[in-house]
């Protein structure tokens, strides 16, 4: 397979990876309140009474909350792709699965962590 294959499962993995904060650094640590609307009023209520460190711990909470449900998203991406022989492909090109011979989530938990990529694998 081409690189162009390789390089589709990196960007994927990738495309996780650089979502997994969202948004809630921003509203709860550095600017302390969610957009003003009144279904936000029950948590800017609740953000403006704790500390910045309490805000900071609340931060990280949501944030693991969210990387969690993006593991968990791609290790059934993966298995249902393992399972029946499935592939995915963008403008013609087909993804290789597991290039670097780690599943999707593995790979997502490694580039979090800060991971290079490694060298693909001989198929």
């Amino acid at each position: 397979m081409s690189s162009s294959s390789v390089e589709l499962w990196q960007t994927f993995v990738d495309a996780f990876v650089s979502s997994h904060e969202g948004i809630h650094r921003n509203w709860v640590v550095e600017r302390g309140k969610y957009p003003d609307s009144a279904e936000n009023d029950k948590a800017n209520a609740l953000l403006s009474a704790l500390s910045p460190a309490q805000r900071e711990t609340l931060a990280n909470m949501l944030i693991d909350a969210r990387s969690g449900g993006i593991h968990d998203t791609l290790v059934v991406l993966h298995d249902r792709i393992a399972m029946n022989d499935a592939t995915y492909s963008e403008r013609g090109v087909a993804m290789r699965f597991m290039p670097h011979g780690f599943t999707l989530y593995q790979d997502f938990v490694g580039r979090r962590a800060g991971d290079p990529w490694p060298e693909s694998r001989d198929a």
